[in-house]
């Protein structure tokens, strides 16, 4: 399967390799996606020759599916025909368009290519062993820790930020400080617990059960912050939010659900994600579930998941200054992301987010009254350069399938939860981010739950 994948790759480095002469060849940009479609399929086949092949509930699906719309639905839509989506801001440089699709088609091909790798390499290595010795964590003094950041975040959140603020009143200072700190230690916290009560003899758990080894008043921070971000309009801490505990259910409980069950988890995210950012929460009934004609995006063949697809403005800007003015940032954007591991060192250091924020780049470049934003593949471009970027993908590819394997095992250690439930915050938000502040939550993360037993005093127990 590899090998076909391997030719894929060839293929789209040959059409990497031409130059067309229509700016939005159709061949060139629809053989790229249809390429990058056919080689993550046969991953899904490898997929399934290992244990989890009915675990469908996948990080690799979400953020596969999403940089494929990022990468090409417009490109696809502007080749068909649907030109009036260039009289506004959806392609920075008509002239490299066709490279960067198929750059993206490449970065792609080696995320998958990774993943199938990550597949091969790891599917064979599930503990078989029914006696376990491990360590419980004595996760109450996190706890502690975990409220008195909730407490600080919400007693130093601006109320006006609160009412439908996001966007026009800043969230920085104490508040925001605490409620990152809150959010990573949350992630600790709910690895502890999933790690405290594995138990491979049990072969059902319900979502009673799931709920019953958390703190109630655990549960009740969580609503709470999903509330304070839905009424301040901000679906994306909503996303860092919630996804790690929604992850954390499928994997205490071992559910299996079905691919066609999470397309359409997926369709109605992005539905609901759209008119969410178009209405808000307080009017998207109102909205009648439709997208107005005054929004750019119902110009689009695909108007639910155009407003995702837009990011592509974004990736051709930061694609278009690498490829016409050899502009490569030297991995300064990961360089910050190392600074993050220790919250609020970037911000201490006082760097200007204009030498090693893609998206703010992008901004200026642009010249646009918003933040046009960034994504997973133009940011690692511009700091890795060609070769660069394409081995980070690989290795994330890796990384993804590594972690998602071992997660089902019946033994699972307590970094692999880390790991996973690290990636699980980001997933929905890094194909259109850069991928420093998931570094800087992985790093930070492993760091806690290393030095912890060095704190707090831990039990010792056998598992039978």
């Amino acid at each position: 399967m590899i090998i076909i994948q391997l030719l894929i790759f060839l293929v789209q480095f040959f059409l990497f390799t031409l130059n067309p002469i229509n700016n939005f060849d159709r061949f060139t940009i629809l053989a790229s996606s249809l390429l990058t479609l056919a080689s993550f399929i046969i991953s899904i086949l490898v997929r399934n020759k290992t244990g989890i092949k009915n675990n469908n509930f996948s990080i690799i699906l979400f953020f596969f599916a999403m940089s494929f719309i990022i990468s090409f639905q417009i490109p696809l839509e502007i080749a068909f025909d649907n030109t009036i989506l260039l009289q506004y801001r959806s392609i920075y440089d008509i002239f490299v368009v066709n490279k960067m699709v198929c750059f993206s088609a490449l970065a792609l091909d080696l995320f998958i290519i990774g993943v199938t790798i990550g597949y091969i390499k790891n599917r064979d290595k599930a503990v078989k062993t029914q006696v376990l010795i491990t360590r419980k964590f004595n996760v109450k003094p996190l706890y502690v820790v975990i409220v008195s950041c909730f407490v600080m975040f919400v007693f130093n959140i601006n109320s006006s930020y609160i009412d439908g603020g996001h966007g026009t009143v800043r969230f920085e200072g104490i508040g925001f400080s605490f409620y990152a700190l809150f959010s990573r230690l949350s992630i600790v916290y709910i690895s502890m617990v999933i790690y405290n009560n594995q138990d491979s003899l049990k072969k059902t758990r319900t979502l009673k059960d799931f709920i019953g080894v958390f703190s109630k008043s655990f549960l009740a921070f969580l609503l709470i912050t999903v509330i304070i971000f839905f009424l301040a309009h901000n679906r994306v801490f909503v996303i860092l939010t919630l996804t790690p505990f929604l992850f954390a259910f499928f994997v205490f409980s071992k559910k299996r659900i079905k691919t066609i069950v999470v397309v359409g988890i997926f369709v109605f995210l992005t539905v609901f994600a759209t008119l969410f950012k178009l209405y808000g929460i307080n009017n998207i009934l109102d909205s009648g579930l439709t997208i107005d004609n005054n929004y750019v995006i119902s110009k689009s063949y695909f108007p639910f998941t155009a407003e995702l697809a837009n990011s592509v403005y974004a990736q051709s800007i930061l694609f278009s200054q690498w490829y016409q003015h050899d502009f490569l940032m030297y991995g300064y954007s990961f360089f910050i992301g190392i600074l993050r591991i220790v919250p609020g060192l970037a911000g201490f250091i006082s760097l200007d987010p204009a030498v090693y924020d893609s998206a703010v780049i992008a901004t200026r470049i642009s010249s646009a009254s918003y933040g046009v934003g960034t994504t997973a593949l133009g940011d690692t471009l511009v700091n890795l350069g060609f070769l660069g970027s394409l081995f980070a993908l690989g290795f994330l590819g890796f990384l993804f399938a590594k972690s998602e394997i071992n997660i089902y095992k019946n033994y699972v250690k307590i970094n692999t939860y880390i790991i996973y439930f690290s990636i699980t915050s980001f997933v929905l938000f890094i194909p259109r981010a850069s991928l420093n502040d998931l570094i800087a939550s992985i790093f930070f993360n492993l760091i806690v739950v290393q030095i912890y037993p060095y704190l707090v005093r831990m039990k010792i127990s056998n598992i039978k």
